[in-house]
């Protein structure tokens, strides 16, 4: 999934990729205000594709915000962190995740970000449900995702929560990974816009991994609008990953 685009007043939404397994970017802009939603391989290539060489951009990325630190929706991390460095970043960044300064992003960042010429923040999403960052009133929720891998589909569950960001008066709901969860319904009720992962063409034998596109569906239709993300299957029925 790909090339998604949302638009209301001076709130913009673009959604570059998501597939899973491999990357997931998404970014939020209102006025002034830059924030990256969710950060995976890739997502350094895709800021510069946008800011390019005009340096004084970089200042305006306001924070980096991650539903879960797998490597599809966090991986990218670190190579944000150095593309802002080189393009002379000297503003603060803020990194919110639901494991903040315990979690695996901020250990693989830690040894970088001693040496940046700008401060790095990171703020535990699960412990602080509610912050004001770049231009955002963003409230956490949580949610139930796990680990996944072909030798093991149903692993443990991680650490990982779902997003509310309010902008400029519009109210955009991120589902991030998860299976069914009642937060997520409540969220997405008068949301001007629903971003729902939908994994799943038929329910799989794993509680709390992903959401089926029936299942995505039915919340994304509490909102005003919606968006489906992270397939399995592109528009034509072919297997993405």
């Amino acid at each position: 999934m790909s090339g998604a685009r949302w638009a209301e007043g001076k709130v913009r939404l673009e959604i570059p990729f998501s597939i899973p397994g491999v990357s997931t970017v998404m970014m939020l802009e209102s006025e002034g205000n830059v924030n990256m939603i969710e950060c995976g391989d890739g997502a350094a290539g895709y800021l510069y594709s946008v800011f390019g060489r005009k340096l004084e951009l970089y200042e305006l990325l306001s924070s980096v915000i991650v539903s879960h630190e797998h490597l599809d929706h966090a991986g990218g991390l670190n190579s944000v962190l150095w593309l802002l460095e080189v393009a002379g970043r000297r503003g603060d960044l803020s990194v919110v995740t639901p494991e903040g300064s315990t979690g695996a992003a901020y250990k693989s960042a830690k040894p970088m970000i001693g040496k940046l010429n700008y401060k790095v923040h990171f703020l535990n999403s699960s412990e602080k449900r509610r912050v004001e960052i770049g231009g955002l009133v963003l409230e956490s929720f949580d949610t139930r995702h796990r680990d996944s891998f072909p030798s093991n589909r149903c692993g443990n569950p991680v650490a990982s929560v779902g997003y509310s960001a309010e902008a400029e008066g519009s109210r955009i709901v991120f589902s991030g990974d998860t299976g069914p969860v009642s937060g997520l319904q409540e969220k997405c009720s008068s949301a001007d816009l629903a971003v729902i992962e939908s994994t799943w063409e038929k329910p799989v034998d794993c509680d709390g991994l992903h959401l089926t596109v029936k299942e995505a569906m039915e919340y994304g239709a509490l909102a005003g609008e919606s968006i489906m993300v992270h397939p399995l299957r592109d528009r034509q029925g072919n297997i993405i990953m």
